[in-house]
């Protein structure tokens, strides 16, 4: 203690002037570790993400062309289907893939294109073009909102009369979007219904009692009873 209390100013200085040094030292060392350490993270970071970029990436290309009007989601989740991964299912698992990360992205894209699939516009061109090229080879007639041909139909029951010519409003109702039926009617539904909807245009199922009574009995289902019935029946579908 005797000599620390002896020790010259310039050899306190000195010390001094190397523990400083050396903190300095220290904090840089361990600056510099945080700063190789955040580093590494950040390009493991920045590596496992161009990865899982990498495999959406490669999915993507295998899953664009799923059928989803032929194949059921089940049948594409099924890792023992022909064609499960779009027949890539090897390939993507010796890549790393898991069949958790394949089956998450194969029932993304499936919705995904469901999706795509209900909002597309169609026309009526498109959704009745086999039936207008076998039955009715562009000679069309339109009764109750589908096209019929036009030589078994009375022009006064058509809806393209105009008095002179139709050929426009037949070419306009081609390029119309198709309108899906809001009802379903059984065979012997709508026949009753067609055999009282030139009473009135303007009548409806409401204003005829025997109609009313099987409504009550079950039949009719989900009909507005208010609706006219020539609506009803140009936007219902029949089923057997």
């Amino acid at each position: 203690m005797e000599a620390f209390v002896q020790m010259s100013l310039e050899t306190y200085d000195l010390l001094k002037s190397n523990n400083e040094y050396l903190k300095r030292r220290l904090k840089e060392e361990q600056e510099s570790h945080s700063e190789d350490v955040a580093q590494a993270k950040k390009e493991i970071n920045d590596l496992a993400e161009k990865i899982d970029q990498y495999k959406k990436h490669i999915l993507e290309l295998n899953c664009r062309f799923l059928d989803v009007e032929n194949y059921s989601l089940e049948h594409y989740l099924d890792i023992d289907s022909f064609n499960y991964g779009m027949n890539y299912k090897d390939d993507l698992l010796n890549l790393g893939f898991t069949k958790q990360d394949m089956d998450g992205f194969i029932a993304d894209k499936y919705e995904e294109l469901v999706k795509e699939k209900e909002e597309k516009t169609e026309t009526n061109y498109e959704h009745f073009k086999n039936k207008i090229i076998e039955d009715c080879s562009f000679t069309l007639a339109l009764v109750d909102g589908k096209p019929q041909k036009c030589s078994s139909v009375n022009c006064n029951g058509c809806g393209f009369s105009t008095g002179h010519g139709c050929r426009e409003k037949i070419k306009e109702w081609l390029k119309s979007p198709y309108e899906k039926p809001t009802c379903k009617l059984t065979k012997f539904e709508y026949d009753l219904l067609n055999a009282h909807k030139d009473s009135g245009m303007q009548k409806c199922l409401s204003n005829y009692r025997p109609l009313l009574e099987l409504n009550e009995k079950g039949y009719f289902k989900d009909i507005d009873t208010s609706v006219p019935i020539h609506k009803i029946l140009e936007n219902c579908e029949v089923i057997d």
